[in-house]
């Protein structure tokens, strides 16, 4: 199996695993007070997010019509770690898993699952509807002694697209969605590719570029609960190989690889 390889200088800046399901009223109509016990020792921090969604809609092409508007309630709970190490979210509909402290894959899917099976426990999902597993990297020439070069020289041309051009400011601002299936396979992946800037204390025109590619890989289907583990590995494998087309050996050299 492919694995997404380790650098000393990795560009992750977060990771995240959601699990898609038909609305399960019970989350919605009560406190998780169940669920928080459960992960309240290494999850002590709760907030919940309360309220309504508002949705407008739908517009007639070129016709006025009266403007339908509708509500449906929007109740999520999120449970943390100290320092970003992790962060647990549920709604109705959805179970998000996230981390900004991603140090392999198997350490990944044990924090996700420890806290999954605890949940799936408790809410009984029968079946699932989309599970996606999404790396943001964010690429900060300055971090590997590269401010002299360009994304050019750093990026392979596939993941940057029309900035591969001479003809175009990569410098400045740039953003692109691209959504892609896999040959031979249900999964699929949604490719973001953004210039962003560093965050420090300089004023906006002096902040660093930098180049920000989040790979969203997801199957959309009936998932059973009991294969959740194999279609979480499928993913990153499918996630592995799209990381591994992004970086020159320039840049590759300069995370340095950990054999």
């Amino acid at each position: 199996m492919s694995q997404r390889r380790r650098y000393k200088n990795p560009p992750i800046d977060e990771v995240f695993c959601r699990v898609d399901f038909p609305p399960i009223l019970k989350i919605s109509n009560e406190s998780p007070a169940d669920f928080q016990e459960k992960l309240r020792t290494d999850y002590p921090l709760y907030s919940p997010e309360i309220g309504q969604e508002i949705i407008a809609g739908p517009f007639g092409a070129g016709i006025q019509q009266p403007l339908n508007i509708s509500s449906t309630a929007l109740n999520v709970h999120s449970f943390r770690k100290y320092e970003d190490k992790g962060v647990v979210t549920i709604a109705a509909n959805y179970f998000l898993f996230s981390t900004k402290k991603y140090t392999d894959w198997n350490d990944f899917k044990k924090a996700f699952f420890d806290v999954f099976d605890a949940f799936k426990e408790i809410y009984r999902p029968q079946i699932f509807t989309r599970v996606g597993l999404a790396y943001r990297d964010v690429f900060v020439r300055s971090r590997y002694d590269l401010g002299d070069k360009k994304w050019t020289d750093l990026i392979n041309n596939e993941f940057l697209g029309p900035l591969s051009k001479d003809y175009v400011d990569c410098e400045t601002t740039y953003s692109s969605v691209c959504d892609l299936g896999f040959n031979d396979s249900k999964e699929r992946a949604r490719i973001n590719v953004a210039i962003v800037v560093n965050n420090d204390n300089k004023p906006l025109e002096e902040k660093e570029r930098c180049l920000f590619i989040e790979n969203d890989v997801f199957i959309m289907d009936r998932i059973p609960p009991t294969d959740a583990r194999g279609v979480l590995d499928n993913l990153h494998e499918f996630a592995s190989k799209l990381f591994k087309a992004i970086p020159t050996e320039i840049l590759e050299k300069a995370m340095e690889p950990i054999e």
